[in-house]
Formats: C-alpha cells, sequence, structure tokens
C-alpha cells in the first residue's frame, strides 16, 4: 500500500487561506490550506459587530491586513500579525473594493451625481482619494458584488457590470486614468472570479445551462475558452460566494457546501481537473478564502522529539539566506533562549524541488545553555525572510513553538557491580545523556537497604567512603534525572558489597548498548585493585572475555575487546563477561558483564549516474540502482534480497513503466516521444521482523539533440566536511568525439586550491574542510561535443558533526605529573541516527598528541606535561558514528614538578607498571610520553642528563621502550595508531642509538600500524619515526630490505584512497620527502617535489597498462653503504601497477631526466657523475646514465632505466683545489702515504740536480783543458774525446738521445737541451703520471684489470703534458741559440771595423747600448728559466693534488693508486716514447726527410 502513498509526494501545495468564523461568541480562525489538509493557525477574538453580513472582503500581502465591507458600508480591517482591529465608515453607495499593493489603497466602484465612477479609498480612513473618470454605459449598469480584481504588477482594475441585459468585463487602467477595453459576454449566471496577474488572463466560476463551469478569458481574446473549460460535478453540492487564486501555484480554491459541511475545492487551472478536496468541520459555517500573495507564512513551528532543534515550516518556497546568526531571522528578545551557540540554518526541503536554490524549512539548532522551551512565542524580523516571488517585500509576524513527543534521558551509571568494603563508592552519572543538548535540571540519588550516611544526592556523582556500606550485601542504588525540556528518567544500580577484597570492574557506556550488524563494536572496561591490596604479588592481573560466540583471539585477553563487523547478527542481543584476577591468587577475582543488543540498520536506495542528467529521445536510457544495499545482509544467512520497484512521472502524471521490479531499469529509445522532464524512481524494501524501505529519484532531461551521456557516481552517501569526496564520472559521446569536460558547483564557487584535480578534468576530488557540515551541494559535470552539451548533477549531504556541548577543565592550573586534570565534555547531541557519540582529548604543548582514543566516555582524569610558553592548549574531539567530528579547545596552565628526577623516575616506572598490571594500556602509553617531555624539558643537555639519574640514559631509555612495546600489542584505529606513534617516536629520539632489537621491533611496529586505514597526519608520523630510524643507525643491507618494506606501505597508503590524475600526496620529514600520485599512462609528465628535484617521464613510454602509480622520494641520508662519495640527495622514481608492484623498466629509447641539487662545498659546485644503484654489484654504477649539463645548482642526469639515483664523485676521483682545501686539516698518519711519496721524490729529483751539477761542472773542466790543446775544438766534439762510438750506438743515437728517461743519461755536455731540463721534465711526466692515477680511485673495489687498464689509459694522458712542456722546451732553446748566435756575430763585426783601440771601447759600449735598447725583449729574456719555473709550478700543483687525494684515499686505495702509477710509468719508458720515436724514424725515412 505504500506505493499508493509515494505517488502523492509530487502534489502541488496549495498557499490558500480562509477567515473562517462560527456563529457563536463571535469566534473566528485563520486556516492554511495545504494538500488535503488544513491547518488553524490562529484564534483572534473579533468583536461582535463583526457579526453584519459581509459584501466585499480582500487581503493585503504587504501590511498583513484583512478588509471585509459589511451591508452597512462599514470597512472592518484586521491584521493577522500583530491582531490588531479598527473599523471605519466607506462612503455611502460603494459596492466592491479591492486592495492595491502598488498604491497601498482600494480601488472601489461608487456611484457619484447619477454616474458610475472608480475612486481610490483610503485603507484607513476609508475616505476618498480620487474620483477616476464616469463610466459611460447604454443603461444603468450595476456592479456584480464580489466579482472584481486587480492586476498588482500593471496596475489594471479588471470587474464585472450588468448592463442592459449584458456581462461587460471592463478593463481600467489606474495609472492613465483610460479604459483599456469593454468586452460583452452572453448572460450567465458569474458567481466567482480572479485575475491571473501572470498570465493576463480573468478566470472563475458560472452558471450556464445547468451546469457549473469553469471559463478563462484572456485579454485581448474574445473565446479564450471557447466552450466550458471544465464542468464540476454537481456531486460536490451548492458553490458558495467567495474563492481565491493561487497564481504562482496555480491553484483556484472554490467553496461548496454540502450535507451542511463545508469543502474546500482546489482546482488545478493549468490541467484542468480536481487536485484535492478538504471537508471542514460543522463548527465552521462562514469561509472568506483569500490569496496571502507571495509572503510566506509559518504553518508550523514544532520541536524535534530529541528535543535539541525547532523545525519551522513555510507555506512556500523561500530564497535561502546566509545561515548562521539566528538574530538575521528573529529579534532578539525572542530567540536569545536558543543559547549562544544555537544557529539557524535552512534545509534542504522545497515545493518546487529546487532545493539548491529554495527551501520552506528552516530549522534552529539550540546550544547547551538554551532555555527554550514549548509555548513560546517566535518574532520573524520584517526585513530578511523573502519568498521565492518576493521583490520588495519581506515576510514577518510572530508565532508560537509546539511541543513534541520528546525522546526520555538515556540514564547512565558508571561504576562496578562488586566493591571490597574496604573501598569507597563512586557512581558516576555523567555519562548519561539528555538528547536536548542540555544539563540536566535535577539530579537526585537514592539507595536501597538505606545507609546510616548523609551523603550528597543532587550531583552527577555519588561518593561514599569506605566501611560505610555493609559487608555481604547488595545494594539498589537509584539515580533520577530530569531534563531542562522537563522529561523525567531513571535507572537502578546493582551492588554488591563484599568483605574480601576484589578488584573494581567498570564497563563503559550503557548496561545494554545498541548496535548494528554492519558495524565494528568496542567492549571496554577499566580495572583497579582494591585499595586494601598493598602486596604487589596480587598486581598483576589476567583479563579474559567470554560469551556464547567465538571472541577475538587477541582483544579477548585485555581490557578492551573488539568484535568485527558482521558478526553480531541482526535481532540478537548478546551478553559479554570479563573476568578479572591476579595471577599470583585467582581468587582475587572479580567479573561483570554487558549486553549488546544488534537492532536492523535502514536500507539504501542508490541509484548511480547522477541525480538530474540528460538524454536523447533516441537513445537507451539505463539507470542503475544496483548498488542499493541492506548493511543487515549476510551471505551466508540465506536471506531475502532486496526488492525493487521503479515507477516514473512526468508533469505530475504517473507513467507505466514494464520490467519495473528489477535493481536496473532500461527505457529502450524512443520509447518516450516528448521532449521535457521525467522523474524516475525506485523503491527497494526488504521484508522481515520490520519492513524496511528506502526511496531514490533521478531528473532526466529528455532532448532531441544527441547530448553525451554524462554520469557521475560518488564514494560513498554521506560525507563529512573532513573529509576527501571523490566524485567519477562514466561519459560517452555518441558521434564517437573526445568530451571537454567542465565541473561546477550549483551552490557556490568552487576554486582551484579547493579541489585535488582540474576542473576540466572528467573526474572531481574536493579536499577536506572545504565544504560546510550539514548543507547539500549540488555538482554538476558538463560533458560538450560537436552534437551537443551534456550534463549530470549529484546532491552531497555533508554531514553535521555533534553539536551544542562545551568542555570543562578542573582545575585550570597545576603540576606536571602530580595534579590531576579533570576534562569534561559534556551536553553534545546530534541526530539520532548519528549516534551514539564518542569522545577523546589531546593537547597542543610543544606538538600535538593525543591523550587517548575515541570511546563512550566523556570525562576523564589525566596528568599532563609541563606547559611550555606557560599554556597548554586541550582539545576535546567529539565524533558521530559516522565520524564526523568537532573539537573544542581549554587553555590551562601546568607548572614543572620540583621533585629530583630520580624521584620521579622511580614513581612513573611505579605508574607504568601499575597500568600494565591494570590493563590501561593507553595511560601506559602516555605516561611514557609525559616523563619524556618531562626530562627534556627539565635537562635539555644530555651531559647533565647522565649524571642525574643512577643508571646510564641509554638504559633508561631501552626500559622505556620495553614498556612500549609491552603497552602497544594491539592498535585499534587511526587514532590509536597515531598516539602510540607519537610516543614511539619520542622513545627513539630521547636514545642515542637504535640497537638492533628496537629497530627490528620498531619497524615490525610500523608495519603492524600501516595495516590500519591511517589519515594523513598519522601516516606523515610514520614517515618522520622512519626518518628517525634511519638517521640514528648504521644502515645493512639486511636493514635496508626491512625499510623498503616500511616505505612500500607508506607509498601504498598515501594513494589507496586515491583516483587516476588526482593531485600528488606530498609528504616530508627532515631528511625524507615523498611524492606519489596516481595517473592514467596517456597523461603522464614529470614529477616534482621542488625546484630542485624533479623526473621527467619520455613520452610514448610502454608499460602494458592504461593507470600506473608514480613514486618519486628525495632522501637526505644515503642509505647504501660504499666508499663513493655522494654529492647529493638520493632520487627514488619508481612506476608501479595501479596498487601493484613494480614495473621494471629497461632501455628506454628516449631517456627520463632527472634533476638533482649538487651539495657545493665551500661554496662551489664540486665534478659530481650521473650513478644509480645496482644491487647485483652492491655498488653504485653509471651505466645508462650520464650527465648532460648544469641549471644552477641543479644536475641534469639523463638514464635510460628506473631505480634509486644519485650524483657521485666520478670514477676518477676528482678533488676541487679551491673547495677541498679545508682538507688539510685532516691530514694524520691514517692518510701520510701520499705525503711520504711525493717527499721521496721530490729527494729523489733534489739528488739528481745535485749530480747534474756535479756532472756538468766536471765536463766543463774537462773542455777548457781540451781547448788548451785544441783551441779549435768545438763542444759537439767533446764526445769524442771521451766516449767511443760502435754500430749499436749509432743505431740507438736517435732512440737515446730522444727517450725522455734515457737522455737523461745518455746527454752530453754539448747538447743544449740540458740532464737538468730532460730531469725535470721527466719528474713533470712522473707528477701528471701520479695525479691522472689518483683520479681512478674512489672506491676500493678496484680489480686487477682496472689497475692495469688505469695505468695505460693514465700512460696515454700524460703525453698531453709531456708533449706540451718538450715543445715549450725546444721552443726557448731555439730562441736562445739564435740570439746567442747573433750577439756573436755582431760583436765579431764590430772588432773587424774599428781599428783604433781607444776609440773602439767606445763606440763598442755605445752601440751595444743601442743594441741593447732595441733588442733587450728578446736577447735578455730568460726563456729556458721561464720554463723551467713553470715546470716547477706545474709539479707543485700535482703534490698539491696528490696531498688532497691522499687524505681522502684509503689504505687499499693508495696501494691500488702505486701499482697503477708504476704500471703507467712503466708503459711509458718502455712503450709508449719508443713507439712514438720510432714512429717518427719511420715517417721521416717515408717523407723524406
Amino acid at each position: 500500500m505504500y506505493y499508493i502513498f509515494l505517488l502523492l509526494i509530487q502534489i502541488v501545495y496549495a498557499s490558500i487561506y480562509s477567515f473562517s468564523y462560527p456563529n457563536i461568541n463571535g469566534l473566528y480562525d485563520i486556516i492554511h490550506y495545504s494538500e488535503n489538509r488544513y491547518t488553524v493557525l490562529s484564534d483572534p477574538l473579533y468583536p461582535n459587530q463583526m457579526t453584519y453580513n459581509i459584501l466585499f472582503y480582500d487581503y493585503s500581502y504587504k501590511t498583513k491586513n484583512f478588509y471585509i465591507v459589511d451591508n452597512e458600508g462599514t470597512l472592518h480591517t484586521k491584521n493577522l500579525d500583530t491582531q490588531s482591529y479598527f473599523k471605519t465608515q466607506l462612503e455611502k453607495y460603494t459596492y466592491q473594493i479591492n486592495y492595491i499593493e502598488n498604491n497601498s489603497c482600494f480601488i472601489g466602484t461608487i456611484y457619484k451625481n447619477n454616474s458610475l465612477m472608480f475612486a481610490l479609498f483610503n485603507s484607513y480612513s476609508g475616505s476618498i482619494i480620487k474620483y477616476f473618470k464616469p463610466l459611460e454605459f447604454n443603461g444603468r449598469a450595476l456592479p456584480l458584488y464580489g466579482l472584481s480584481s486587480v492586476d498588482n504588477i500593471n496596475n489594471i482594475f479588471v470587474a464585472y457590470f450588468f448592463d442592459n441585459m449584458r456581462i461587460k468585463i471592463i478593463f481600467y487602467d489606474l495609472n492613465n486614468d483610460k479604459l483599456l477595453k469593454i468586452v460583452n459576454n452572453k448572460f450567465s449566471i458569474y458567481i466567482n472570479i480572479a485575475y491571473h496577474y501572470i498570465d493576463k488572463k480573468i478566470i472563475g466560476i458560472k452558471y450556464n445551462r445547468g451546469n457549473l463551469e469553469y471559463y478563462e478569458y484572456a485579454y485581448g481574446h474574445d473565446n479564450y475558452c471557447k466552450k466550458s473549460c471544465y464542468i464540476f460535478d454537481k456531486s460536490l453540492g451548492t458553490i458558495q460566494l467567495g474563492s481565491s487564486l493561487d497564481i504562482y501555484k496555480n491553484i483556484f480554491a472554490i467553496l461548496f457546501k454540502k450535507d451542511n459541511k463545508i469543502n474546500v475545492v482546489q482546482f488545478d487551472i493549468i490541467k484542468k481537473k480536481i487536485k484535492n478536496i478538504i471537508i471542514l468541520p460543522k463548527s465552521w459555517n462562514h469561509h472568506l478564502l483569500f490569496y496571502p500573495g507571495p509572503i510566506s507564512t509559518v504553518i508550523s513551528a514544532k520541536f524535534n522529539n530529541l528535543g535539541n532543534q525547532i523545525d519551522i515550516i513555510f507555506d512556500m518556497d523561500n530564497l535561502k539566506t546566509i545561515d548562521g546568526d539566528c538574530e538575521l531571522f528573529f529579534t532578539r528578545s525572542s530567540i536569545i533562549g536558543i543559547g549562544d551557540k544555537g544557529y539557524c540554518k535552512w534545509q534542504e526541503t522545497s515545493y518546487s524541488n529546487q532545493e539548491n536554490k529554495y527551501s520552506n524549512k528552516l530549522t534552529i539548532y539550540t546550544s547547551n545553555n538554551a532555555f527554550i522551551k514549548p509555548d513560546q512565542q517566535l518574532i520573524l524580523k520584517d526585513n530578511y525572510i523573502q519568498s521565492r516571488y518576493q521583490i520588495d517585500t519581506y515576510s514577518g509576524g510572530n508565532f508560537i513553538i509546539t511541543g513534541a513527543n520528546f525522546t526520555k534521558p538515556d540514564v547512565i551509571i558508571f561504576g562496578s557491580n562488586k566493591l571490597s568494603i574496604c573501598d569507597s563508592l563512586n557512581l558516576d552519572g555523567s555519562l548519561s545523556v539528555s538528547y536536548d543538548g542540555r544539563p540536566f535540571s535535577n539530579w537526585f540519588w537514592s539507595i536501597q537497604p538505606r545507609i546510616n550516611y548523609n551523603y550528597t544526592n543532587d550531583e552527577s556523582e555519588l561518593i561514599i567512603p569506605p566501611n560505610v556500606l555493609n559487608g555481604d550485601t547488595e545494594y539498589n542504588i537509584k539515580l533520577a534525572i530530569i531534563s531542562s525540556l522537563g522529561i523525567y528518567s531513571e535507572k537502578i544500580h546493582n551492588i554488591f558489597i563484599s568483605n574480601k577484597a576484589v578488584p573494581q570492574v567498570k564497563i563503559l557506556g550503557n548496561t545494554l548498548k545498541k548496535s548494528y550488524f554492519n558495524r565494528k563494536v568496542y567492549i571496554t572496561a577499566e580495572v583497579s585493585h582494591a585499595e586494601c591490596i598493598k602486596d604487589p604479588k596480587y598486581k598483576k592481573l589476567i583479563f579474559e572475555w567470554s560469551s556464547t560466540m567465538e571472541l577475538d583471539p587477541y582483544s579477548k585477553y585485555t581490557t578492551k575487546l573488539y568484535i568485527p563487523p558482521k558478526r553480531l547478527l541482526t535481532y540478537k542481543t548478546y551478553r559479554f563477561f570479563i573476568t578479572v584476577y591476579s595471577e599470583y591468587d585467582t581468587d582475587y577475582t572479580a567479573s561483570t558483564y554487558t549486553d549488546v543488543e544488534i537492532s536492523e540498520d535502514n536500507v539504501y536506495a542508490i541509484i548511480n549516474g547522477g541525480d538530474h542528467r540528460v538524454n536523447p529521445l533516441s537513445r537507451n536510457l539505463n539507470i542503475d540502482g544496483s548498488d542499493s544495499f541492506d548493511p543487515d545482509y549476510y551471505y551466508n544467512n540465506n536471506q531475502i534480497e532486496l526488492s525493487y520497484y521503479w515507477y516514473s512521472y512526468y508533469d505530475n502524471e504517473i507513467l507505466p513503466i514494464e520490467n519495473n521490479k528489477n535493481s536496473s531499469l532500461l527505457i529502450p529509445a524512443n520509447t518516450i516521444m516528448i521532449n521535457g522532464t521525467y522523474t524516475f524512481c525506485l523503491d527497494v524494501f526488504k521484508n522481515g521482523i520490520n519492513t524496511r524501505h528506502d526511496t531514490k529519484c533521478v531528473i532526466v532531461d529528455y532532448t532531441i539533440e544527441l547530448n553525451p551521456r554524462i554520469e557521475i557516481r560518488q564514494s560513498k552517501q554521506k560525507f563529512n566536511a573532513n573529509d576527501k569526496i571523490i566524485l567519477t564520472s562514466n561519459s560517452h559521446s555518441y558521434i564517437g568525439e573526445s568530451l571537454t569536460y567542465k565541473w561546477q558547483c550549483i551552490n557556490r564557487e568552487i576554486l582551484r586550491n579547493e579541489i585535488n584535480t582540474e576542473l576540466s578534468s572528467f573526474n572531481l576530488v574536493i579536499k577536506p574542510n572545504v565544504l560546510i557540515p550539514g548543507n547539500t551541494y549540488t555538482f554538476m559535470l558538463t560533458g560538450i561535443d560537436s552534437a551537443g552539451r551534456g550534463y549530470s548533477q549529484i546532491n552531497l549531504n555533508i554531514n553535521t558533526p555533534p553539536r551544542g556541548g562545551d568542555i570543562t577543565i578542573t582545575p585550570t592550573q597545576g603540576i606536571s605529573m602530580n595534579t590531576s586534570f579533570n576534562l569534561y565534555l559534556y551536553s553534545w547531541t546530534d541526530d539520532i541516527n548519528d549516534l551514539p557519540i564518542l569522545y577523546n582529548f589531546g593537547t597542543i604543548n610543544n606538538g600535538f598528541s593525543y591523550i587517548n582514543t575515541p570511546n563512550n566516555k566523556n570525562r576523564i582524569n589525566t596528568y599532563l606535561s609541563e606547559s611550555i610558553n606557560d599554556t597548554t592548549l586541550v582539545i576535546g574531539y567529539i565524533q558521530d558514528v559516522h565520524k564526523g567530528k568537532v573539537n573544542v579547545t581549554s587553555a590551562i596552565k601546568v607548572n614543572p614538578y620540583q621533585k629530583p628526577l630520580r624521584v620521579i623516575k622511580n614513581e612513573i616506572f611505579t605508574s607504568i607498571n601499575e597500568y600494565i598490571n591494570t590493563g590501561d594500556l593507553i595511560s601506559c602509553v602516555n605516561t611514557i610520553n609525559t616523563f619524556i617531555n618531562l626530562v627534556n624539558m627539565k635537562y635539555v643537555d644530555i651531559m647533565v642528563m647522565e649524571n642525574i639519574f643512577d643508571e646510564n640514559l641509554d638504559v633508561i631509555g631501552y626500559e622505556l621502550y620495553a614498556f612500549f612495546m609491552e603497552c602497544s600489542k594491539i592498535i585499534d584505529d587511526d587514532n590509536d595508531a597515531y598516539l602510540r606513534l607519537n610516543t614511539l617516536s619520542s622513545l627513539l629520539n630521547f636514545n642515542n642509538r637504535i640497537i638492533p632489537d628496537m629497530f627490528y621491533n620498531s619497524i615490525t611496529f610500523l608495519n603492524k600500524t600501516l595495516d590500519l586505514d591511517l589519515n594523513y597526519i598519522t601516516l606523515n608520523k610514520t614517515l618522520e619515526i622512519l626518518d628517525t630510524i634511519t638517521s640514528n643507525m648504521n644502515i645493512t643491507y639486511n636493514s635496508r630490505i626491512y625499510i623498503n618494506d616500511v616505505y612500500e606501505q607508506i607509498v601504498s597508503s598515501m594513494i589507496q584512497h586515491n583516483i587516476p590524475n588526482e593531485d600528488a600526496v606530498i609528504m616530508k620529514s627532515d631528511n625524507i620527502n615523498l611524492v606519489v600520485q596516481k595517473k592514467t599512462v596517456d597523461n603522464m609528465n614529470n614529477m616534482s617535489i621542488s625546484d630542485n628535484v624533479s623526473v621527467s617521464i619520455p613520452k610514448n613510454l610502454t608499460l602494458g597498462v592504461s593507470v600506473v602509480d608514480l613514486d618519486l622520494r628525495d632522501i637526505k641520508n644515503n642509505p647504501y653503504s660504499s666508499d663513493v662519495s655522494v654529492e647529493s640527495n638520493i632520487l627514488s622514481f619508481t612506476i608501479r601497477q595501479n596498487n601493484g608492484g613494480e614495473i621494471k623498466i629497461e632501455n628506454t629509447p628516449q631517456p627520463f631526466r632527472l634533476v638533482m641539487k649538487i651539495k657545493r662545498k665551500n661554496g662551489i659546485l664540486p665534478v659530481t657523475s650521473c650513478n644509480y644503484w645496482n644491487d647485483t654489484i652492491q655498488n653504485w654504477d653509471s651505466k645508462g646514465c650520464y650527465a648532460s649539463h648544469y641549471e644552477n645548482d641543479n644536475l641534469i642526469c639523463l638514464c635510460n632505466h628506473l631505480t634509486d639515483f644519485a650524483s657521485n664523485r666520478p670514477n676518477y676521483n676528482a678533488v676541487d683545489p679551491v673547495g677541498d682545501f679545508s682538507l688539510l686539516k685532516d691530514i694524520s698518519w691514517n692518510n701520510f702515504t701520499t705525503i711520504i711519496i711525493i717527499a721521496d721524490i721530490y729527494v729523489i729529483l733534489l739528488v739528481m740536480l745535485i749530480c747534474d751539477k756535479y756532472i756538468t761542472h766536471r765536463d766543463n773542466k774537462r773542455l777548457y783543458l781540451l781547448k788548451s790543446f785544441y783551441p779549435k775544438i768545438k763542444k759537439d766534439d767533446f764526445i769524442d774525446f771521451f766516449k767511443k762510438k760502435n754500430l749499436y750506438e749509432v743505431m740507438q743515437e736517435k732512440l737515446l738521445d730522444n727517450h725522455h728517461w734515457y737522455a737523461i743519461f745518455n746527454t752530453n755536455i754539448s747538447n743544449i737541451f740540458t740532464r737538468q731540463l730532460r730531469i725535470l721534465l721527466v719528474f713533470c711526466i712522473l707528477m701528471s703520471a701520479l695525479t691522472s692515477n689518483a683520479l681512478f680511485f674512489g672506491t676500493d673495489n678496484t680489480s686487477l684489470i682496472r689497475i692495469l687498464m688505469a695505468g695505460l689509459i693514465t700512460s696515454v694522458i700524460i703525453t698531453i703534458p709531456s708533449t706540451i712542456f718538450l715543445i715549450s722546451i725546444k721552443h726557448a732553446i731555439n730562441i736562445e741559440e739564435k740570439y746567442t748566435e747573433e750577439r756573436n756575430i755582431y760583436h765579431q763585426n764590430l772588432k773587424l771595423t774599428i781599428p783604433n783601440i781607444y776609440n773602439s771601447r767606445f763606440i763598442n759600449m755605445k752601440l751595444t747600448h743601442t743594441n741593447s735598447s732595441k733588442n733587450s725583449s728578446k736577447i735578455d729574456f730568460p726563456y729556458i728559466n721561464a720554463v723551467i719555473i713553470s715546470m716547477i709550478i706545474y709539479m707543485f700543483f700535482c703534490s698539491y693534488l696528490l696531498i688532497l687525494f691522499g687524505i681522502k684515499f684509503s689504505s687499499k686505495q693508495a696501494d691500488n693508486w702505486l701499482i697503477t702509477s708504476a704500471i703507467s710509468t712503466t708503459s711509458d719508458i718502455i712503450l709508449m716514447q719508443p713507439v712514438q720515436i720510432i714512429g717518427k724514424v719511420f715517417f721521416l725515412r717515408i717523407t723524406g726527410s
């Protein structure tokens, strides 16, 4: 039968009222008619004078005045807002009146001076304002009573007159005092008329030939309705005078009388049919129907059943104004009772189905300090609320708030069911729930049997000291409470007092908990020891949960039991026991229980594709409802499947649908022939103990054009404002073109920084905290091709989180680790479907940290850390079942604890053990964190900290770490994870080093944490901990594998809820930066962490998948063990399958472009290369990578594969002569090898130069001696006296003379290329060889082949400096020889031409001076000495470089360097130079030179 009800939801509401009155005691009522019902709005008491017969009446929607003219010509005015009343006398022969809104006066017909004319009347005094021209008729025309109307837009007066047996309709222009038209109609009995000034037509009722007919006449058309438009059935009864027209909803209301009852018939003038008939009570005998105009009026103002809001319903749609401060809507004096945090909000309901623009319902949300109650009056301001039809007017008035069937408060008593006689009785009622969100007005405790103790019974807590209650006795303790709205509720708590010691066991929340099949359930117990238990042997407690069902094997032995979703079946109630006993003595035990009732959940109708879409007439329409679901459905329980029923309507007419009982609906192409707006609805239902159903409708605009198909899918049905909201689309162009997309929000503008996708993308992702809680937003996606524009709209409901409450903290100032602060969140309320409410607390004090995790307890006692900057900000979090969260804050001051730290440490360790023994693991973790913060604040200097404890600081850190792991075996959710991660972070930073056990336990904990669905903040905390671990330990091959696994999980968690082409997720810590993005392959381009770290992806990369995950990491601390110097951060880039494994990419046709920032050394960029980590050789490798160029401080690398990259010192081990100067301070015995070698070389050089000096001096003496005997002997002949030549010597002459090394021993005094020059040359070559070889030893992993190759390469390299110096020497020698020869010839010629011995000296001096002045720059410049100085400088520079190399060399590197240098020098002596000389000889012989 409910299908019939569903068909009525589109019935047009009629804003028609009546002024209704019975003939007893002058009592009148204002009645509002809507749908098929009526509502009494007010009951004003009119004076008895109003019992006269009524001739005419009208209503002003601007002034809210109701005007009545009686048969004595008296004008009665009644204001429907203020209830004021006055009357005045009109001039005689005033026949009919109509109120003109634009002129604020009446228009009426009056006989004056034997002429019929129109006149304007003052609405207050009744006096004539203006006469219009007399009306001229053939005979004496009579106005027909009540048959007149006014066009309030154009100021045209329309009236019916009877003249000469004809009916005339007069159209008169009041602005220009001009008769527009007279229309002659046939004689009929005209009963009611109205003028539709929007459509410019007259409508009315007339009798014609015994039939009661509806007719229309349009200005300018004589026969607008040629025949009767509609004939009323005679069974309706007798028509009554009086009617009214709602021009906006096109409803004409007429009165009929039948069986002594008055019926209001609502006639649809568009469809020409009756919409509703409202039957009124007999007591109302007279009714004056009137249309109140476009001003909306309150027809209902009522509390909801919870009592936390007031719903105000108007008779028509209003323009949505800004939500918020209720003083915008109401007068301050009337609205002050809603509380200081109360607010007003328009709801998403409207008569026109345009909820994004209009609303007919305003809700007042009260706050915790509200005092407004039923039967109080609210007064609307007269300048804020406008109906959708108003332009220059506003609604106003006052109304009374009615009550409701208020929900009884839920009384919750938190306390033990069993207590030792030595314990205090403490029962807490503050967890009780008043659904109105206000504090309880009264508390009352009572105890049976009575006790002989004067206890306080009017507060939320009941406290009875020890030994007051009798042992072995059960007491019934009742708590009765009364809400602020006066609703009473009570509950009895039974407790047994034991003569022996028992632990106290309390279960949070109500004794009977309610949940649903598809939700997880947590049951939390609090345990404490009996006050008389002092022996530590009893302190260790065992916890065990039990039930008729199998329990979670991990949590059943803790104080917090976890029950996964879909374990507790609907309609059943389960009982869960917890038993607590001492590990030492099982007789020290106690137990309690709680019940969990599983209620049925709603079924949900879901239509994919959007709430409003477009579809061509020539294409199939597919509407998919297959995602509709029943949360209570259990696949293994043989449950009934969902049932589906589709229906549709067009222009309020029901349309037949075939095959309408499937999950999806198909409307074949061309089934619907008329383009227009159609509504399709799906009703899903399931029969059972109770029939559950839900309805979802979608609007489809059928078009003639071939518009693209656009569909939107939302990720879930209800969003929180703090959620990321994902809208995906499924679109199709019927002509096969690519679509151009555009997203927009109908309610507000969406900025690019508020979303994670482009507005031109086919998907949309809205960032958290962009949309306002409680609002409904309409998002539209438009797709355009050349055929047209397709679109789809979807409505998003943003959950309203709990509201109305506050936080209080007692005391507001205390001492760290000494004062127990009471944190209390009170008077929070929410919608009934969003309960229960969960609470937890956090602090901001040198960073953020949670105190506990969400639970039912809104009051806790806790210790806090010392305040930084004199303030600790306490945050209270309140969330509903959908995780809609709100928070409140309060500032307190926590002073430092003045006890010695050794004492504090002992107290803390005792407390931690107590928490572990009693299962309070959250307090255990918090206490560890508080203690670390206290130590860090009180003793910053590590050296001081080492002396304040009896043990080493690291030992204390390891003990705290062991406590932490003991308290963190189970992690419940994201909040719990963050709380523990925050403490773990403090612990790892507290310790100077991380030992292997800490590493592996921490990694295991991180892996367990990452198995949860973590939010961004918690994930970032995980990254920070991983950063701390990698920074404080030496990373081995095995540890790196564990670390990489954690990285992979973090990366996976970062984008597990992302869609393709959503903005990258960026996560940063001190040493690690991550950027992860999900991309379609055709949209891959580049990724960047900053301008200094980025990757450009080559185009046309073939991956074999359509969607990939891109993972870019920038790691400051090098995790790879190698002797290669890394000059940049590690850049890691990976392409993975969508939520899958890594895609191996090698040998790409085009390279990846990597940008890495190089670390400057003393402000100078070092020489670097592009390498990657090769897992095969466990070292850096450059295969497939090369350095392209520098851009500022960034090195651009091009690589044809992917892995972990870095910029390394090249394999030739380059040094920076300027930047590495500071390395000289690092000279020590560990790197002294190179310096010794260099010193030895210079010693040998010095010895050889001394020897050369001696040999040269000896040979000069010999030459001088020979010249004394042979004056004509030359230097070139000197060799003949001391050395004999044989055949082999002649053959080897060229080789020995030109070989740099051999020539040292073969040079004679006659050669100008002296032995000294040759010695310096070969030592330059030697220093070049040593320096060149040093370039190739940057690592210890040097093979024999590499040593040999390096030696050969070096021997080639050193030919460059050797050739340069050799050419320089020979060129300098040639210049010296040439200038010496010229000087000798000049002097000889001079002596021959001057015979006078006396003058010769003078002339010689003069010419010498002249010649010297002309040629001194050539002859006197020491060219050979300049070359010698250059060679010495070169050797010194090479020596400096070798010293820098040597400082960096390890012992093995130094050995390899010496071997390679020996090889290169030997190869130069026996290979390179002989080959050069022999090649030169052959070349000369071949060329004949």
